[in-house]
This record gives structure tokens, sequence and C-alpha cells, in this order.
């Protein structure tokens, strides 16, 4: 079994100054799905309800421990200006 034993899913937003060091910059991550457990051979489907007002220019998706996916999909609305 090459799966995660499970994962979490974190945002952040970055303003438009141009593409973050994420490696030397302070990112603020928000927790948008927290850690859950996977199955094997399994397509997984997560609802999130964020705030409204919740703007994420950046996603990071985390397994516990390494293991593999073979995709992942997010969808979202735009925000307005």
């Amino acid at each position: 079994g090459n799966y995660p034993d499970s994962c979490m899913l974190e945002g952040c937003f970055v303003g438009q100054d141009g593409i973050p060091d994420f490696l030397t910059d302070h990112i603020n991550w928000i927790i948008i799905l927290s850690e859950v457990k996977l199955q094997p051979d399994h397509e997984h489907y997560f609802e999130v309800s964020m705030d409204a007002k919740q703007v994420f220019t950046y996603v990071r998706f985390t397994i516990f421990p390494d293991g593999g996916i073979s995709r992942i999909r997010l969808f979202g609305k735009p925000a307005i200006g």
C-alpha cells in the first residue's frame, strides 16, 4: 500500500508583490481541511464551507506519511476586485 494515511489542506493569501519565497517569507497558512484519514484505491470528495470573505492565492496539500496521490482538484469562485 503506497497510499498516505491522512491529508490536510491549507491556504494563504499573498498580495500582488510578486511570487513569495515560501522558504524564507513568513506565510500565514490557514487550515481549509483539517487532517482527515484516507483509503487506498478510492476517490475522496471533501466539501468545505469557508467564510465568503476568505480569499486564497496559494494552497498547500500535505499528506502523512509520504505516499502517492494521482491528482488533486480544487474548485472555488474568483474573488472580485
